[in-house]
């Protein structure tokens, strides 16, 4: 019989887990949070049209991109012209999300339909963890959209130019 060596205190050692099972743990927990906020930025940005409560969740180039579109809205919405006026039917539906470094890339498809027309677009959402400050109220983490690009996908539609 093989004998096993036990510690002078005679505690059994703790097997060491491999690090690759607590890096998925903790990669897991991080698209989860990333995945929420980048569902609640596609749902008030596309489905609700409303560039003021998706300004919270964003940072970095995102947050320029909403404050320059809610520029160019604003004497459309100061003549009475409301988001939900321009609102039609949304249908999302998330991609595949996967984790770069110390990002989230979350892709979503939609279809757009305002009265006849149907459009198609494809949208990816990037998120990012921003300092290790603890969660504020309603905060999931101090996860970020730090980015967001829309490709349409309406045949005959044009792309922009890079």
């Amino acid at each position: 019989m093989k004998e096993r060596s036990v510690p002078s205190d005679g505690l059994r050692q703790p097997r060491p887990r491999p690090r690759v099972l607590a890096l998925a743990a903790l990669l897991c927990g991080c698209r989860g949070e990333a995945e929420s906020v980048a569902d609640r930025f596609v749902s008030y940005y596309f489905v609700e049209i409303s560039q003021d409560k998706a300004l919270p969740l964003a940072s970095g180039v995102a947050r320029e991109k909403l404050r320059e579109e809610l520029r160019l809205v604003a004497s459309v919405r100061r003549g009475g012209y409301t988001p939900s006026q321009a609102r039609g039917s949304v249908s999302v539906s998330r991609g595949r999300s996967r984790v770069e470094g110390d990002h989230v890339r979350v892709e979503y498809d939609l279809i757009i339909g305002a009265g006849e027309a149907e459009s198609r677009r494809h949208v990816l959402v990037v998120v990012r963890r921003e300092g290790a400050s603890p969660r504020p109220r309603g905060r999931a983490g101090g996860w970020r959209v730090s980015n967001f690009q829309v490709t349409d996908l309406t045949p005959g539609a044009r792309q922009p130019s890079r």
